[in-house]
């Protein structure tokens, strides 16, 4: 029975491709993944794209008995053509591993080796830049160990801010959705699918697999692709002419793959065989050889494979020639030609996982949390005043506090404002919780723990140095168990010396240290923040591009110190603040 056109609302997931040859036959596709290409119907959206929809039932026997119980399936196929730009969806997942299939290892001629992949590139562009990053998928590019997950699902409000750039760098995406005005976008680079929701219309449906189709066409052929999505993960690429010995193969977890897919049967079918080879590698060639023995010693060669890596410029794959005696041989050929079930490791830290080669390396991070001020009538090195008594009297860094610190992004600092808004008190002392800690009168008011250290000399020509926030970072780090309001309040009565007991202000009026408990027990919503007070940094220096090899070695051991204390503070709901100067 024909079908309405405007009744198809099925989910918008769709593989996106391009065709590259202008003999393509679109019947191909519903000749082998719709039964046939009989009874296929058309129609042309207002965009003037061709769709091109069919729908059949097949017969499949019911999983959960092992009686002949049948269910009857109905199947819907869309291919919506704008020029040479297709969405293919169809209703059974696994036609769409046939179609990746037959695109990557069909046989030489066939009409679906005619279509492309969209490149990752044209993807990213198209999709990714300047958005929100809702979710991201994560694998490990490193080997499997007990240290590190293989593979992580994130879901926050903007992802790219929240990731670890040093614990994160060696995982790549796989997939994301991200957050384009009031739409929910998800896009597998790898795969070449999109994702958005279930429209209730069907106009609202096609209309989006045009603006879809077209953001990819722009991008493509004008080239528009200067752009490298979350710069933090470790990048990819096709280039297979630096690949050279493989030193270690590992299988995916088998827990990734749902249990009727094709990876989890190969898995299912190998797992229990695998730990017990060992595998020896060497080259011939361009080919990669693999002998596989069954014992400890390496004297009962059960199988020998060569390997060969092709690259057609949106992916690189595996093609596999198998010599053994084994019964399961063809399965040996299919997970080793598996993109998503197999990863490969070559000398200078390359890596080929997911149809990506990748290079492990350390990346220097950059830590960009700062304010930078000029401290007047401050003298930068002196950390306090002579006598606690004389806090804010004097020129020291806790007088500077006590004076001029606001608190707030805005006018962070008012040279010429009578008190310190809010609440605040120096909690100076052996046993501190933080040099002062600062409440904003906000209607979402900010905790604010302010670690002062001096810097190392006064003097303008001051250079870069580490070690002059070694300390002052370690103790914010330390002390990072009293963002806890509750902990807070229990210990906020305990001063660390009788000379602070009575350093409690609020709007620059005395106050107890009982009355800022009081005024803790109270808050329901606040933010947490964590700021490292030490004007040794100065800023011309540390942003100067034409750095000495030792200062440009400083300034990178000084950013992977604030951004390993800043992972540690975010972990736990907090931003974290460097204060340094600008003279």
């Amino acid at each position: 029975m024909p079908l309405n056109l405007n009744e198809l609302t099925p989910y918008l997931s769709v593989i996106v491709l391009k065709i590259d040859d202008n003999t393509f036959n679109i019947n191909k596709l519903f000749e082998l993944l719709a039964n046939n290409n009989r009874y296929i119907q058309t129609s042309t959206h207002s965009s003037g794209a061709i769709i091109y929809f069919k729908n059949y039932t097949e017969t499949k026997k019911v999983s959960w008995s092992s009686s002949n119980l049948n269910d009857t399936i109905n199947h819907l196929m869309i291919i919506f053509k704008l020029d040479d730009y297709l969405a293919f969806y169809h209703s059974d997942n696994s036609k769409k591993n046939t179609l990746y299939k037959l695109m990557f290892r069909g046989p030489i001629g066939h009409d679906f080796k005619k279509l492309k992949l969209i490149r990752k590139e044209v993807l990213n562009a198209a999709f990714i830049n300047n958005v929100k990053i809702k979710n991201l998928w994560l694998n490990n590019i490193d080997k499997s160990s007990d240290l590190k997950a293989d593979s992580k699902v994130l879901s926050g409000k903007n992802l790219e801010e929240a990731l670890d750039p040093l614990g994160d760098s060696n995982y790549s995406f796989s997939a994301l959705k991200v957050e384009i005005g009031d739409e929910s976008i998800g896009i597998n680079t790898s795969d070449s699918k999109v994702w958005t929701k279930k429209y209730s219309d069907s106009d609202e449906y096609f209309d989006s697999l045009e603006i879809l189709l077209s953001s990819i066409k722009d991008c493509d052929i004008n080239n528009n692709l200067n752009f490298e999505p979350i710069s933090i993960l470790a990048n990819s690429h096709t280039n297979i002419t630096k690949i050279n010995s493989l030193i270690d193969i590992q299988l995916a977890n088998i827990e990734e793959f749902e249990s009727q897919s094709d990876e989890y049967n190969l898995l299912v079918g190998i797992n229990h065989l695998w730990d017990n080879w060992s595998f020896v590698y060497s080259c011939s060639g361009n080919t990669l050889v693999v002998e596989i023995y069954n014992d400890s010693n390496n004297t009962n060669k059960i199988a020998l494979l060569g390997l060969n890596l092709i690259n057609d410029s949106e992916i690189v794959y595996v093609k596999s020639i198998v010599s053994t005696e084994l019964d399961d041989v063809y399965n040996l050929k299919q997970v080793f030609e598996n993109k998503d079930i197999i990863k490969f490791w070559f000398n200078d830290n390359y890596s080929l996982i997911n149809g990506f080669i990748f290079k492990q390396k350390f990346r220097d991070v950059l830590f960009k949390n700062f304010e930078w001020h000029t401290f007047q009538n401050t003298d930068v090195s002196k950390e306090k005043p002579s006598n606690l008594s004389l806090v804010g009297q004097q020129d020291s860094l806790f007088c500077w506090v006590k004076k001029y610190w606001k608190g707030i992004s805005n006018g962070f600092v008012d040279i010429n404002q009578q008190f310190v808004p809010g609440w605040l008190m120096c909690d100076d002392g052996a046993n501190e919780k933080a040099d002062f800690i600062h409440i904003t009168n906000e209607a979402v008011p900010t905790i604010s723990f302010i670690h002062a250290k001096g810097a190392n000399t006064n003097s303008t020509d001051r250079n870069i140095s580490t070690t002059a926030y070694e300390v002052v970072v370690s103790q914010s780090i330390k002390n990072l168990r009293y963002i806890d309001k509750n902990l807070l309040s229990e210990t906020i009565e305990l001063s660390p010396s009788v000379n602070v007991n009575n350093l409690v202000w609020h709007n620059g009026n005395t106050k107890t240290r009982t009355d800022l408990k009081n005024y803790i027990n109270t808050l329901s919503n606040y933010k947490k923040r964590v700021v490292i007070l030490q004007p040794h940094l100065i800023k011309d220096k540390f942003e100067n591009t034409n750095h000495t090899a030792i200062n440009k070695n400083r300034v990178n051991q000084l950013n992977t110190l604030f951004v390993s204390a800043q992972i540690t503070i975010q972990s736990l709901g907090a931003e974290f603040l460097v204060i340094a100067d600008d003279i």
